[in-house]
């Protein structure tokens, strides 16, 4: 069982802190794997820190980068670190667009060179909102956030499914289930 409350790490700018200040906004970018909704890192604040600096060298971004602290109030959760949803996540998918399906494998995770466009999941972003839609739908209660194990990163050893950045993610869907507690900036 998952506690009610938990603490979540987001990395980001900061230029984007004074409007998160004032409260975040659920994130509507399709290429996010959870669907939409704000990521936190589920006690993992080196992994928000190595993020927030990766986000802060984008050519895009201005500003240093910054870890928010947060307590989150999981309220209904779409909890994948159990198996129940996954027949009924299959069963979707296979009736959904495939070619809206189509995204990176995880094979892209032992190539040499990086695609530039690894984690643009919009495949599993069309499904997951799918899901949630028909979740909702059948129990007639919103989904406040989902949580889930990402891979990500390289495998410690040649034959190992340790991988040297993997984490929980926990995506916020309603935004006032957010506590900011404190932010931390990076040079």
């Amino acid at each position: 069982m998952i506690a009610s409350t938990v603490i979540g790490y987001h990395g980001t700018t900061t230029e984007r802190v004074a409007g998160i200040n004032t409260g975040f906004q659920a994130g509507k970018r399709a290429a996010s794997w959870l669907g939409e909704g704000i990521y936190f890192f589920y006690n993992a604040p080196l992994h928000a820190e190595n993020w927030s600096k990766t986000v802060a060298k984008r050519k895009t971004r201005t500003g240093k980068p910054v870890v928010i602290t947060a307590n989150i109030t999981l309220g209904n959760t779409l909890n994948l670190l159990d198996s129940e949803h996954w027949d009924r996540m299959r069963a979707i998918a296979n009736i959904l667009d495939p070619n809206r399906l189509k995204q990176l494998s995880p094979k892209a995770l032992y190539l040499k060179r990086t695609p530039k466009n690894l984690g643009e999941n919009v495949g599993d972003h069309y499904l997951m909102e799918a899901y949630i839609n028909w979740l909702e739908d059948e129990t007639k209660t919103e989904i406040d956030t989902v949580i889930a194990a990402f891979i990500e990163g390289k495998p410690i050893h040649p034959d190992s499914w340790l991988f040297d950045q993997s984490h929980v993610a926990i995506s916020v869907r309603t935004p006032g289930r957010i506590e900011i507690q404190g932010q931390q900036i990076f040079d």
